[in-house]
């Protein structure tokens, strides 16, 4: 009987695919972001009032949507930096809110929109900003495309996790899991109590929240767990390597991702010898968690972001940026899998 049950599940749970029937040429309209399959993508927009020379395309993590850029939007706009943002396949305000699709899809409407937003803002620096998983898909992006006509990248709170490596029997568990029952969903409070961030207010909208993806497929765990793990290499090789002018930015009081993954990357003498370069910068923040831009004092991170953008040798930026190796390695570690 419980064969018979799985054998079930298994055929009645089918893999959401997107096949290019219709080619369109992608483009914005009304509010939407339309990839070239065709696929309608939520848009949020934050304009300056006045004449930007900035323009930030921003990605947004797991579970997440284009919200998550709301509060910090709010304070670039007052520095005349616009933010552009659409909600990922399978979240936010999308008709296929909580599913998994294939992260090569994710990459590929990254990278058409990249090439809208640059058509739409001749002259304009642009600078492609990923937060959590928006980090992996922007660094992915980049690895895959080779070239892009972009002026900086900016990561927040990076999922930069070799998950399996560290976790074979946890990693295998969900793995098979995943295969028998895709479609099982469960609720991350329910697993385990962690804090993404200190501005309770914040918190609590965003628990109530009907657009984030609060119930889980284990499909969807497994797909992010995958993603992590093959994404790990790409961040080894790019931040060694950087081939744009590059700010990682780091929460320390992080407890949705550890920080041992990136300190292995960043603990190597061959990251070292290069680090004195221009091209990569990194930023740690002591008591700031995985939201970081949302925080209470988020608006600090935020405008460190802007003077980094537009005068990389502002003192404030300076004060965030000193240091930090040695302050990733040696504070205090908040995530139970460091």
């Amino acid at each position: 009987m419980i064969f018979f049950l799985i054998l079930f599940t298994l055929i009645s749970c089918k893999s959401v695919e997107y096949q290019n029937i219709n080619e369109v040429s992608p483009d914005i309209k009304n509010n939407f972001f339309i990839s070239s399959d065709g696929y309608s993508h939520s848009l949020k927009t934050w304009v300056s009032e006045e004449k930007s020379n900035y323009v930030i395309i921003a990605v947004h993590g797991y579970s997440d949507y284009s919200n998550a850029f709301d509060i910090p939007s709010e304070h670039f706009n007052k520095f005349n930096i616009d933010v552009y943002s659409f909600d990922l396949r399978g979240f936010g305000s999308n008709i296929d809110n909580g599913t998994w699709v294939d992260p090569q899809l994710h990459e590929k409407d990254i990278i058409e929109f990249i090439d809208i937003i640059i058509d739409k803002n001749i002259g304009k620096k642009i600078f492609l900003l990923g937060e959590s998983m928006g980090g992996v898909l922007v660094i992915n992006s980049i690895i895959d495309k080779k070239r892009l006509d972009i002026d900086g990248v900016i990561l927040v709170a990076p999922a930069i996790w070799n998950f399996s490596e560290k976790n074979f029997f946890k990693s295998t568990f969900l793995s098979v899991a995943s295969f028998l029952l895709p479609n099982l969903t469960v609720e991350g409070s329910s697993l385990i109590k962690i804090e993404p961030s200190d501005n309770l207010e914040m918190l609590r909208e965003f628990s109530r929240d009907p657009k984030v993806v609060h119930k889980k497929s284990l499909k969807s765990l497994n797909g992010i767990k995958k993603l992590m793990d093959s994404s790990y290499k790409n961040f080894v090789s790019y931040l060694n390597l950087p081939t744009f002018k590059t700010l990682l930015i780091v929460p320390l009081n992080d407890q949705i991702i550890p920080r041992k993954p990136l300190i292995e990357i960043i603990d190597k003498e061959s990251f070292k010898e290069q680090y004195s370069s221009n091209q990569l910068k990194i930023a740690a923040y002591e008591g700031y968690y995985h939201m970081i831009l949302r925080d209470i004092d988020g608006t600090r991170v935020t405008n460190e972001i802007k003077d980094w953008i537009v005068k990389p040798n502002s003192l404030n930026f300076k004060v965030s940026s000193a240091n930090s190796l040695e302050q990733i390695m040696s504070k205090p570690f908040y995530h139970e899998l460091d």
